[in-house]
């Protein structure tokens, strides 16, 4: 901490330095003077990159977390500001990404008493975050920040917002709790499925002919390609990719089908998914767009494996597939240690055109 904390943006701040947070993408408004302000004074330490507006904040984050598996945050002062908001995280939502939304609002004083932009933003975030909370005090800043952090890279995760009415960032509190800072990076936990589901499926690869893995954007959040290539590889399974889960793999590696699904697919490589007398799907939704109308593969076809972190999700769109509840990485990495390489000749056969 440098110098002295005067009022709860400050403390905003410094609550995001302490967590390892060094980029904010944001577009100012009234409401948020005071937070850039302090932006300002700290910017050796903590980057502004200002966007276009508050909707590019949110996709420019969105980008951020994908691309370094490090939180991203984004910030939109009150009313339109945080509506634009709302449209930048709802992807995010959708695709499982963790990110920070800091929005700020009207002084509590006015609540109301129908000021210029006013928005109940904790209804208006409902439907795109799974965490939302407004500080009520600048003391409360630094522990909500901790929960908030936490609640984007835990369990499924995905995009919360912290709302700081102006009134609170200028607040100056007489005593500011020490929180131990949550470091903001992706992902949270390191789970591993339970040990009976990690043998059902092991076994089940073991037994397959034709396995094929299908990867998602999950697997890019965990870190999950270097262990689902040395899978892919002792199996002789060919790995296709969704639209979020592109580059996971090597597209030149002999093993890469490419994209699968219904959005830029290549048709040989939906046939082969569709092919397969297993397949291991590692962090995607596996819903109708990752798998052609759920045609690649067909509901009643092959034995299902879904590598997923939100319990809710795996394996809810094939029912009586095997479900790996726990972080992608850690799964694919449990499952090496239970199968043995594929004989040479059953190689040879696999990997034929």
């Amino acid at each position: 901490m440098r110098g002295k904390m005067t009022n709860g943006a400050e403390i905003l701040v410094e609550a995001l330095v302490r967590s390892g947070v060094d980029t904010v993408f944001g577009f100012p408004g009234d409401t948020s003077i005071g937070f850039y302000d302090v932006l300002a004074r700290r910017a050796d330490e903590i980057r502004h990159v200002l966007a276009r507006d508050e909707r590019h904040a949110g996709f420019m984050a969105d980008a951020y977390t994908r691309s370094t598996s490090r939180l991203g945050v984004c910030e939109a002062p009150s009313g339109a500001g945080a509506v634009y908001l709302a449209s930048g995280l709802a992807e995010a939502f959708a695709a499982s990404v963790p990110l920070l939304a800091i929005t700020t609002d009207n002084n509590r004083r006015s609540h109301g008493t129908a000021p210029i932009s006013e928005v109940d933003q904790e209804q208006l975030f409902t439907a795109c975050t799974k965490w939302r909370r407004t500080a009520e005090s600048a003391e409360e800043i630094p522990a909500l920040l901790a929960e908030a952090v936490a609640a984007a890279l835990g369990g499924r995760p995905g995009p919360v917002v912290l709302i700081l009415p102006e009134d609170v960032l200028e607040e100056v509190p007489e005593v500011v709790p020490a929180t131990a800072p949550v470091r903001a990076a992706a992902p949270g936990t390191r789970a591993d499925a339970p040990s009976a589901a990690l043998d059902e499926a092991a076994a089940a690869l073991r037994a397959a002919e034709r396995p094929v893995a299908v990867a998602g954007g999950g697997a890019h959040l965990s870190g999950a390609g270097p262990a689902l290539l040395a899978l892919a590889e002792r199996l002789a399974m060919p790995v296709g990719t969704s639209i979020h889960g592109k580059g996971v793999v090597d597209e030149a590696h002999p093993l890469a089908l490419g994209v699968v699904g219904g959005n830029g697919a290549r048709d040989y490589a939906n046939e082969h998914v569709a092919g397969g007398d297993l397949v291991l799907f590692v962090g995607t939704r596996a819903n109708a767009t990752d798998t052609l109308g759920f045609t690649t593969p067909r509901r009643d076809g092959p034995r299902i494996l879904h590598v997923e972190t939100d319990p809710s999700r795996a394996g809810r769109n094939y029912p009586g597939g095997i479900p790996l509840v726990g972080d992608a990485r850690t799964v694919l990495e449990s499952l090496l240690a239970r199968v043995p390489a594929v004989p040479e000749a059953e190689r040879a056969a696999r990997l034929a055109p």
